[in-house]
């Protein structure tokens, strides 16, 4: 399961009876064929459920969503569908998003994260799109206070999105601060070009590169040991899980200043100034210079937390449901 319904099924049970079945194939000669979708826990379910709500991202899918909406319409059985995907980042995603585009005419309710994720769908869509943030683990035991900056901490797949370069050139400019990069490559190339970086800029003794799989624990001790984390993402990031992390240890980040970003940050300390090395130079030694900065970034990712818990999404999320189940109780099949 994606993490998003990892953690949001858990506490949607407490008020729905929710059957989690998977929808497609991952081997990629079978992806987006629909193959999965004859399958008897599947079709059973299908039959017995008043919603079904497709909770990863579709755009790889292609042939499985159109048959599996054409199976709930057959079945007059309402769709509701969370809208993660990212376009820019696909092959041909003028395409994919006019293909998006037609698929929202069947569905009954899109979730979005954020206002500027609303945005991009198609305003004739509109009545049918509500935000609801992406989740995040509000923990009561974290006792988080400023630091002096001593690491710097960059989580998560490394892709080009992720900014890893804008960090790095941050370094020369900044002293006796080391860099972690803790997260799976995603692209071969672009970390080979952040690797280059590093080394013309004579900085790849003081970064730490874990590049191997990392458990969920051993990527919570790494929030809790970093001073400061940096999301340096570019522009039209759409969400990111890495945010949800940061927010839940409270621990203070420094963030592009970017639409998906905005919707969840309610502290202007935490944002750079211009997406570039010089800026985030300038931001982590006012982080550490001036500790009541830190102070309110920590206290707003606390509030942030809580009004962004999971146990809030999922309350959100069976109000959605509520709206849109034939019966009293509602009954889900979450894809």
């Amino acid at each position: 399961m994606a993490t998003y319904s990892r953690a949001l099924v858990p506490k949607l049970r407490n008020s729905c009876d929710v059957a989690v079945v998977p929808w497609d194939n991952e081997p990629i000669h079978l992806r987006g064929s629909g193959i999965a979708l004859l399958n008897r826990t599947l079709l059973s379910n299908l039959f017995r459920r008043d919603v079904v709500h497709v909770q990863y991202a579709f755009g790889r899918y292609l042939l499985s969503f159109p048959l599996l909406l054409g199976i709930c319409i057959l079945l007059r059985t309402r769709v509701v569908m969370t809208q993660h995907e990212r376009f820019d980042n696909l092959p041909a995603p003028t395409l994919l998003f006019l293909y998006h585009q037609l698929l929202y005419c069947f569905v009954d309710t899109v979730i979005v994260h954020t206002d500027g994720r609303k945005q991009l769908i198609w305003k004739r869509h509109h009545p049918k799109v509500t935000v609801i943030e992406h989740g995040v683990v509000a923990r009561d035991n974290v006792d988080r206070h400023p630091r002096e900056i001593d690491t710097i901490l960059l989580p998560g797949g490394i892709r080009p999105i992720k900014g890893h370069e804008v960090v790095i050139s941050a370094l020369p400019s900044i002293e006796n601060v080391e860099l972690r990069i803790v997260g799976g490559i995603g692209n071969e190339e672009y970390f080979r070009e952040i690797r280059s970086i590093a080394d013309q800029l004579g900085v790849n003794d003081r970064i730490e590169w874990v590049t191997e799989f990392v458990p969920e624990e051993t990527l919570f001790e790494a929030f809790q040991e970093a001073d400061v984390v940096v999301l340096a993402y570019e522009h039209h990031t759409s969400m990111s899980g890495i945010l949800s992390h940061t927010l839940s240890w409270h621990v203070p980040a420094i963030v592009t200043d970017c639409p998906a970003f905005r919707h969840m940050i309610e502290c202007e300390d935490a944002f750079l100034t211009e997406r570039d090395g010089s800026a985030v130079a300038d931001r982590i030694r006012k982080f550490d210079s001036e500790r009541e900065v830190q102070r309110r970034v920590i206290d707003a990712f606390a509030q942030t937390s809580r009004q962004f818990s999971w146990e809030s999404v999922a309350g959100r999320t069976t109000t959605v449901y509520a709206g849109r189940s034939q019966n009293g109780e509602n009954q889900i099949t979450s894809s």
